[in-house]
């Protein structure tokens, strides 16, 4: 099943299943849940409002003005190497998200009159970078990324550079843990009330 183009409403009893292609390759709109062991994002762009349940695979493709919530048994995979925007709109992780791969992250607003992206990681939730991402603020208004959970830095022996943010936040009961190579914050304020490891 792929989704190509148009407007898509996932009631509440919709599950993906099976071992074939399901998916996004196009522009779509999507509001509702996303629940399969093995969504596809492979291009295009979405936006809308999403409930995430199961595993999410982003390949390539642009997210735009999309409100996503990760349930806490629910997996985000950022895979592949292309450069990517995810603009405007916020995530709450109650889950796992996990950058496997060199990919380069643009982020911001739309407009100057929209909200800028938030990245909300909440308390009991992993944001996992096993690459030396980049993730970087390229247009209007700033971003920002919250820690309430568990951050970790596994992989890559050089930086991961979080460049332009309006601030890092790790909140009180927030770890961050730093097990090889370098985290580093570009023009993007660090404001720490959690625990911090250093194992590089």
């Amino acid at each position: 099943i792929q989704l190509t183009g148009g407007s898509f409403t996932m009631n509440p009893g919709t599950v993906f299943t099976g071992d074939g292609f399901y998916g996004v390759t196009g522009d779509v709109s999507i509001d509702g849940k996303i629940a399969g062991a093995n969504f596809q994002f492979t291009g295009g762009s979405i936006t809308g409002s999403v409930a995430l349940e199961g595993t999410f695979n982003w390949t390539d493709g642009d997210i735009i003005n999309t409100n996503l919530a990760v349930s806490s048994t629910s997996t985000v995979n950022i895979l592949g190497t292309t450069e990517r925007d995810w603009m405007g709109g916020k995530i709450d992780n109650d889950g796992v998200v996990i950058w496997t791969s060199g990919a380069t992250i643009n982020t911001g607003s739309v407009t100057g009159a929209l909200p800028a992206f938030a990245f909300n990681n909440k308390g009991g939730s992993t944001f996992e970078m096993q690459t030396d991402g980049i993730f970087r603020h390229t247009q209007n208004n700033l971003p920002t990324f919250t820690n309430e959970g568990t951050f970790l830095k596994t992989g890559g022996t050089g930086s991961s550079v979080f460049e332009g943010f309006a601030d890092f936040t790790q909140q009180s009961g927030g770890h961050a843990t730093i097990s090889t190579g370098t985290l580093n914050f570009t023009g993007t304020p660090f404001n720490n009330n959690g625990t911090i490891h250093v194992l590089a």
